[in-house]
């Protein structure tokens, strides 16, 4: 568009295609990110399912704005409100929790991004320097997770193959079970889509349930409809580099036999090396892996505090030293003054 001598250029914005997540195939394929999100009451919006209206949700983004931290807007004369009560009809999902995502919440305090991301590589000695976090070389289920977030939670974004700072710390805060509120994580979303002119316009199934909610005639209006194509199945796994082997699920440069070596050095003298036969055994054997790696986890986060306490406490003395000797000067030049007094 021309305005005198400046151009303005104005963002084409698309609709994002839907996308859903079938739990029980991952869960039989002995996944464990599965829990993670349903722990936080994520399972009701990952497998949301329905039709979506790409004119009317263009139309809901035009006329976004936000009264009393509420998402409002208006679609064929009629006004929408998404407030808490809203999402927790529509997806099952509280507004409560803490706010872990933002970069200067307390949950954050002691660790940093460059932590997160290293704790999260299948390989964390070889991260060298770089303010990129891409999704290869994640491990396996924070891969799963990293592309969830891009591709279904946080969708709509330019790019997909490296996560944001929003991203690593909403994966860190899945993977630790910190509360979130996750309905302020959509809001802000969506927000900066409507007002701050940012990424395409996703959450359409969402929409139009929000639609329907408020009796908005749908029946005239341009439908594209939702079916199995827009599931994340087994194909999204051979996409992101794995492929299926007896101990299920590994990534294709892996070798089964590098694995049983790496799990027996890995492991003590008296321990034994065992192969899962069933889809049970798999699922007990991934879910013993991620407790001892989240045990590791933790273990760095508790050598890190003991350390920032360590000197705490040392300055604290320091200082405490420090105000004594000046004390004692104090009170030996008082000594000497009555001294000198008495002597007198």
């Amino acid at each position: 568009m021309l305005l005198g001598h400046v151009y303005v250029m104005k963002k084409i914005k698309t609709i994002v295609p839907h996308k859903s997540l079938d739990l029980l195939l991952f869960r039989g394929e002995g996944f464990l990110f599965l829990e993670w999100l349903a722990h936080r009451g994520l399972a009701g919006f990952v497998q949301m399912k329905g039709d979506c209206y790409p004119e009317l949700v263009e139309v809901f983004y035009n006329n976004l704005k936000v009264i009393n931290s509420d998402i409002h807007s208006r679609v064929k004369g009629v006004d929408i409100i998404v407030n808490d009560d809203v999402w927790l009809l529509v997806v099952g999902l509280k507004a409560e929790g803490g706010m872990p995502h933002m970069r200067d919440s307390l949950y954050n305090k002691w660790t940093t991004k460059k932590q997160i991301y290293k704790d999260c590589l299948r390989y964390p000695g070889r991260l060298r320097g770089g303010k990129v976090y891409l999704h290869k070389g994640l491990d396996k289920e924070e891969k799963m997770c990293a592309y969830i977030l891009a591709w279904l939670l946080l969708l709509g974004r330019y790019l997909h193959a490296r996560m944001s700072t929003e991203d690593l710390f909403l994966l860190n805060a899945l993977q630790s079970r910190i509360p979130t509120n996750w309905v302020a994580v959509f809001k802000k979303h969506m927000i900066d889509i409507g007002i701050n002119d940012e990424h395409n316009l996703p959450y359409g199934v969402f929409i139009k349930k929000v639609l329907t909610l408020n009796r908005v005639v749908l029946i005239v209006e341009t439908k594209v409809v939702c079916n199995r194509t827009n599931e994340i199945g087994k194909a999204i796994l051979t996409c992101i580099g794995m492929k299926k082997i007896i101990d299920g699920w590994v990534f294709r440069d892996v070798k089964a036999q590098a694995r049983n070596i790496a799990k027996l050095s890995d492991s003590n003298d008296n321990s034994i090396s065992f192969t899962p036969r069933c889809e049970f055994e798999r699922f007990v054997m991934n879910k013993f892996k991620r407790t001892s790696k989240r045990t590791r986890k933790l273990k760095k986060f508790v050598f890190r505090m003991e350390n920032k306490m360590d000197e705490l406490i040392k300055n604290y003395l320091d200082s405490s030293s420090s105000t004594e000797g000046s004390d004692e000067d104090e009170e030996s030049s008082e000594e000497d003054s009555v001294d000198v007094s008495n002597l007198e």
